[in-house]
């Protein structure tokens, strides 16, 4: 999914926490990371309604980024490599990247 075509994207992902300081820690401290790249939060809530489906997250995080490629950049950063370490012991994630769109509506 590495298209630099200037499209905003998204990662998607539920995060199950096994250490709630430990997280708190990790959240707070990566933020730096995450703004340095264009990186935002949207989305980040432990309330969700379960449409349709089984998918039934316990926290759910939306990030959105300018493209995919500052995404890849923050991810594979050596700034962020200590926090993702953080995040591997303090919880677990499913994290799916997703292309938006510019403009929905074709006009």
């Amino acid at each position: 999914m590495r298209r630099p075509n200037g499209n905003p994207t998204y990662a998607l992902v539920e995060v199950i926490v096994t250490d709630p300081v430990g997280f708190d820690e990790y959240v707070k401290g990566h933020a730096v990371t995450l703004a340095r790249y264009g990186g935002t939060f949207p989305v980040a809530t432990n309330r969700c309604e379960v449409i349709e489906g089984e998918w039934r997250p316990a926290i759910l995080v939306v990030r959105q980024w300018p493209d995919a490629a500052a995404f890849h950049a923050s991810y594979g950063s050596l700034e962020y490599r200590p926090w993702k370490e953080v995040r591997h012991r303090v919880a677990s994630a499913n994290i799916v990247l997703a292309e938006g769109i510019t403009n929905p509506t074709g006009s």
